[in-house]
């Protein structure tokens, strides 16, 4: 390369350039540029970037479709994993991917044709340069010429891609329609190793583009952006480039979550597919026959030994208990690989906010690799609905109780959850809304929302425990003790609750009284968080205890707010010498009093 060639050249709008390649000066300052530069990032684009995110885009394309099944203008195709919800998250994902595939596609195309034309263009007028790089994308890129399925949203589409292109309308309809669960006869005859294939897929796409995101920002958003390149134009590629890298890392992250929400998902219905299984083989062992399309047992007399024959001949009673006792068994079972089945739809169809990364409705980065902190940002979405003061409609009642029914063992679900929630202060809040919902402001929905609040009780028993060794014990132990501390804070606050008020003329009540009357509600609190949260409640009424962290001491009548709450037996009545009595029945020693109103009564 000559002398010449790596000299920048500058010019000035409607000037000759000045001689040897100086600064020109214009209203909008210098406008130099940079054609080494400009050529090389045009060159990669062409020979490597181009091509190589056209290839990526499609790297997980034929073991999704080999689970999901699709359809193109001619050909229909029917996945492995017809019938299952997860595979209607997964066609979901696919519609999105493809989507925006050809969005950033098109968006390379733009700056490619922009920086080619850079040079000549900006010799004419620096406004036309700058137009080049917000010029409307060209048509966007072909698929190769051979079967491809195309991908077809088994959902609402949501909001359509920019520039016209009309959603998806086609639709991969499992057995018995879309709204309809996973049956016993497709759980027993599907195998799901497609998932675990698409699983891999999926995470090699992930790293794939974040290799591509690390040679866009290498070769070709920091070789335009030099200091000898000024002007409208260079401030124009300068924003576009950004949006187009950080749509790499959206493209990066998101594949990744994919693959680790599918990885999750056999793991999961695998394991609860073979449950089934064993439960259809251990009753046909007991001499049942079992529907192969339904899961119902029925006696099979005809395989039992005479005398217990005769038994459920003459019994028909005790014939029908031992059908449904199997029956149900199956049942069950069933059912749980249909809330899980679920559970994963709802993970993979998740939308989580992005921080406005990238393009609007763009490749999404925050989706979450793990389901149940993927679902733990919807439940938030929901319960906080109702804390502002919003009713839920019964599709969504229902969405919530899976989600917290699914996921209440699940420590990501619930620490993610009750972190969004806002912490201790936010679930006392949560939990007040819904007593007084529950007792006062729609007492027909009752039951809907005491259920409510007994999943918000089980999920603080699931964040709560300190388990796990090693690193996993380390991350359990900083969670508890940053919960713990802000308890401390929110136990102390007075709080609004009507339950409070319709007995008394104030409706203030303590955050400790609430979280333990919340508490009640649920079970499986670990040994140590109720010592922990005895031991606070007992400094924060003892005039001779200081807290270290607040230097706050004990108040004996802290508990002396207008509330029939803990009104008739002071907190100091459930602990002995500063502790629990016995910590793993703290809780059954509660009992309600005065109909709708709570204490705690000490054994």
């Amino acid at each position: 390369m000559s002398i010449e060639d790596q000299r920048p050249t500058s010019t000035r709008l409607n000037e000759l350039a000045h001689p040897g390649g100086g600064g020109g000066q214009g209203p909008g300052g210098d406008l130099a540029h940079s054609e080494t530069q400009k050529k090389k990032a045009v060159g990669y684009i062409e020979r490597h970037l181009g091509p190589d995110t056209k290839k990526a885009c499609v790297i997980a394309e034929d073991d999704s479709v080999d689970a999901v099944g699709g359809s193109n203008a001619t050909t229909c195709t029917t996945g492995k994993l017809n019938g299952w919800e997860v595979a209607r998250g997964l066609s979901h994902r696919m519609n999105k991917w493809e989507r925006n595939s050809k969005r950033l596609q098109g968006r390379l195309d733009v700056e490619l044709t922009g920086l080619r034309q850079a040079n000549t263009l900006f010799g004419n007028n620096e406004t036309d340069t700058k137009a080049s790089f917000n010029g409307v994308s060209p048509p966007l890129p072909q698929r190769p010429e051979r079967l491809r399925a195309r991908r077809r949203l088994l959902a609402e589409p949501g909001p359509g891609p920019p520039g016209g292109e009309e959603p998806d309308s086609g639709l991969l309809s499992g057995r018995g329609g879309t709204d309809m669960a996973v049956d016993y006869e497709t759980i027993i005859n599907t195998g799901l190793s497609s998932l675990s294939d698409a699983a891999t897929a999926w995470e090699d796409m992930g790293r794939r583009f974040g290799e591509l995101h690390d040679n866009y920002r290498d070769h070709v958003k920091a070789a335009v952006e030099t200091d000898d390149w000024r002007g409208e134009s260079a401030t124009t590629f300068k924003s576009r480039a950004q949006v187009t890298l950080e749509e790499y890392a959206g493209a990066r992250d998101e594949a990744k979550a994919v693959g680790g929400l599918l990885k999750e998902a056999y793991r999961t219905l695998n394991s609860q597919r073979n449950k089934v299984i064993e439960l259809r083989d251990q009753a046909v062992e007991a001499c049942m026959t079992v529907n192969p399309y339904s899961g119902r047992c029925t006696a099979d007399l005809a395989r039992m030994d005479e005398d217990r024959a005769e038994i459920y001949r003459s019994n028909q009673l005790a014939r029908q208990e031992l059908e449904e006792s199997w029956t149900n068994k199956i049942l069950d079972a069933v059912k749980d690989v249909q809330d899980a089945d679920e559970n994963f739809r709802m993970a993979l169809m998740s939308d989580p906010s992005d921080g406005n990364k990238g393009l609007l409705d763009g490749f999404n980065g925050a989706l979450r690799s793990d389901a149940g902190e993927a679902n733990a940002a919807r439940a938030e979405e929901l319960y906080d609905k109702i804390r502002r003061g919003e009713k839920l409609s019964d599709a969504e009642r229902k969405e919530l109780d899976l989600l917290m029914r699914e996921n209440k063992s699940d420590q990501e679900f619930s620490r993610t959850l009750i972190t969004s929630l806002g912490g201790p202060d936010g679930v006392i809040r949560t939990h007040n809304e819904l007593t007084d919902r529950a007792y006062f402001e729609e007492t027909g929905r009752k039951k809907q929302y005491l259920d409510m609040d007994r999943h918000l009780a089980d999920v603080i028993a699931t964040a709560t425990k300190v388990e796990g060794k090693g690193r996993e014990r380390e991350e359990d132990r900083r969670f508890y003790d940053e919960w713990m501390k802000d308890l401390k804070e929110a136990g102390l606050k007075e709080y609004d609750a009507e339950i409070v008020g319709q007995a008394n003329s104030d409706q203030r009540t303590r955050g400790y009284q609430s979280i333990v009357t919340l508490m009640q509600n649920g079970s499986g609190y670990s040994e140590q968080f109720l010592h922990d949260l005895a031991d606070d409640i007992r400094a924060a009424e003892d005039s001779k205890q200081t807290d270290e962290d607040s230097k706050r001491k004990g108040d004996p009548d802290i508990w002396m707010v207008p509330s029939r709450m803990f009104r008739q037996i002071p907190m100091r009545s459930i602990l002995t010498g500063g502790r629990l009595a016995a910590s793993s029945v703290m809780f059954q020693n509660m009992e309600e009093l005065s109909g709708r109103f709570t204490t705690l009564k000490c054994r």
